[in-house]
């Protein structure tokens, strides 16, 4: 079911569900491939986790030089 943005929810945030149910489909495809041997799973889910992290940092890197550089839109109040 497709939520409603609304004023102060970015599309970012409308759409973190389903990013996080492709990221679970992603997990379980690893799991199948490793043809159920735990080692090789947690390996593969360790790379992915990995990749996330990496990720995160640089999108809060590039959000807080955003806000050094006066590119963030104003608080609301």
């Amino acid at each position: 079911m497709a939520r409603q943005a609304g004023p102060a929810e970015s599309i970012d945030e409308m759409f973190a569900d389903e990013r996080l149910a492709a990221q679970a489909a992603e997990i379980e495809a690893l799991i199948e491939q490793a043809h159920g041997d735990p080692r090789e799973a947690i390996g593969a889910l360790l790379v992915q986790l990995a990749e996330v992290e990496r990720a995160r940092a640089e999108a809060d890197r590039a959000v807080s030089l955003g806000y050094r550089r006066g590119l963030q839109p104003a608080r609301p109040a």
